[in-house]
């Protein structure tokens, strides 16, 4: 009867070492799936906020336009107000003073 015992364990310390060897290159690998994915991200996180940013100076620059338009207009008409109401009393007292002259 013959012992295999120390071929047997030298087979199943190989097979472990191939295991081994395996999922090393297993881990390796996620981690550069997981260092690209990493870099996707900030990227991505980076361009969404640059993004916002702009889209953020563009609100702000059409609120301003806005807001600058407004004011222009209500200037003016104030403005016309004013001289309309200005222009009626030119013409109460100019319509007081032929009047009081008949």
């Amino acid at each position: 009867m013959k012992m295999g015992f120390g071929s047997d364990l030298k087979n199943s310390h190989d097979a472990l070492l191939k295991l081994q060897d395996w999922e090393l290159r297993l881990l390796e690998t996620v981690k550069k799936f997981m260092a690209l994915r990493i870099k996707s991200d900030k990227e991505y996180a980076s361009t969404l906020q640059n993004l916002c940013n702009q889209i953020d100076k563009e609100s702000t620059a059409h609120m301003n336009y806005v807001s600058n338009v407004s004011q222009m207009c209500e200037y003016i008409y104030g403005r016309k107000l004013r001289s309309r109401e200005a222009s009626k009393k030119v013409a109460k007292k100019q319509k007081e003073k032929t009047d009081e002259s008949h």
